[in-house]
């Protein structure tokens, strides 16, 4: 994914990202690539843990489900196509 470093000021899609390595970790913000770190911390690890073990009972016999990272979550504007 060097082409992403290498093309960083380019208004990247929600397509683009779905053709990148699936081995790389990257994060798509308003069309910015962030490089992510390779894996948490411990520490990061427990606090995520302790997040979800108090969402999963609050939203227990509710029809949300809580889900842990990594989990693609898109959040389109209004009328965008899917593939944007």
């Amino acid at each position: 994914m060097n082409t992403v470093v290498q093309q960083r000021r380019r208004n990247f899609t929600y397509g683009d990202y779905r053709h990148w390595p699936e081995d790389e970790r990257w994060e798509l913000i308003d069309g910015e690539a962030f490089n992510m770190s390779p894996a948490p911390s411990r520490q990061h690890q427990d606090v995520v843990v302790e997040m979800l073990r108090q969402t999963a009972n609050f939203l227990q016999g509710k029809p949300c489900r809580p889900y842990v990272a990594p989990f693609d979550v898109r959040l389109p504007k209004a009328g965008e196509a899917d593939d944007a």
